[in-house]
């Protein structure tokens, strides 16, 4: 079991949470607007990039992949973050935080699945009580960022509302109609990501990512260093 030594922040304070984690999964082509999403996926099959099976797509990937960490390894080559709210299932307990699934763009156009396996997935210390911002969901916003070389500056890559995602209780089915009965223990869903403001930014050296309650003046941060392997081409 992965456990994640977590922060749970509320309205009276922050206190320490421990997080069993017995599954991870990712969700791809979760986009609200399904009928955009398949088009998306025809413009990616004329590119050569296989069709999934199904949309939304759930890729069940290992558990020990999950970070807290500031900094990751990767394969020399293309990689890139993507902002993702992540939710935290425990029983009827849920939590939400904001995260990174990074992903090989090289290895993605043979096989998504494996692309998902060899990058960490990254996500915040902290995170919130899902019922605490359930009411307001779809306005909060999902932003990232992106820095390439030690002294560059900081580029707004990613803000979207989650409206632009699938609702939580279509995730949770999603996910949930694909595992045994006890599937809500030490679950971990990454609710799928939004579009990019720009060109993808697969050779940046930092990712940043954040979910923002902005009626409660609050948000969540992940934010990592990306290195490459050394001795490797």
């Amino acid at each position: 079991m992965n456990t994640l030594a977590l922060e749970l922040q509320t309205a009276s304070g922050a206190r320490p949470l421990s997080f069993g984690l017995r599954r991870l999964v990712n969700v791809g082509y979760a986009g609200r607007d399904q009928a955009a999403v398949r088009a998306h996926v025809e413009e990616l099959r004329e590119q050569g990039v296989a069709p999934p099976p199904t949309t939304p797509l759930c890729i069940f990937v290992a558990a020990s992949i999950l970070t807290t960490g500031d900094e990751i390894e990767v394969l020399p080559g293309r990689t890139s973050g993507e902002a993702e709210v992540a939710l935290f299932v425990d029983g009827e307990r849920m939590y939400v935080g904001v995260g990174s699934d990074h992903t090989d763009r090289d290895l993605e156009s043979v096989s998504m699945e494996k692309s998902k396996q060899i990058c960490p997935n990254v996500v915040s210390r902290q995170v919130w009580r899902y019922e605490d911002v359930a009411e307001r969901w779809d306005r909060l916003v999902l932003r990232s960022f992106v820095t390439r070389g030690e002294s560059g500056g900081e580029r707004p890559y990613q803000c979207a509302p989650l409206s632009a995602l699938l609702p939580v209780q279509a995730l949770l089915d999603c996910v949930l109609s694909r595992l045994p009965e006890a599937g809500r223990e030490g679950l971990v869903i990454f609710s799928g990501t939004v579009p990019l403001l720009g060109a993808p930014a697969d050779d940046a050296d930092r990712f940043r990512c954040e979910l923002c309650d902005e009626e409660a003046g609050r948000w969540l941060e992940c934010s990592y260093r990306i290195r490459k392997l050394c001795g490797m081409r």
